[in-house]
């Protein structure tokens, strides 16, 4: 697991985002020590604001995952 939040540590914006989309997804399934808490201070880091733009980013990976796509 230390692996993995040491990566975090080293995530553009993109990869940020698309982490922590795919972590908000993940919900059902056990959640992974760690790692939420890993992202936010990443994301802190690069002033991106993860928990106000999740709406948006659990929205676009639910529409990708039923083959729709934004424009």
């Amino acid at each position: 697991m230390s692996d993995v939040l040491e990566r975090i540590e080293t995530l553009d914006e993109s990869e940020l985002r698309g982490w922590w989309a795919a972590i908000m997804v993940d919900r059902v399934r056990e959640k992974k020590t760690g790692e939420m808490a890993a992202l936010l201070k990443r994301g802190k880091a690069l002033g991106v604001d993860l928990q106000k733009d999740n709406w948006r980013s659990v929205g676009e990976i639910a529409a990708f995952m039923v083959g729709k796509t934004h424009g």
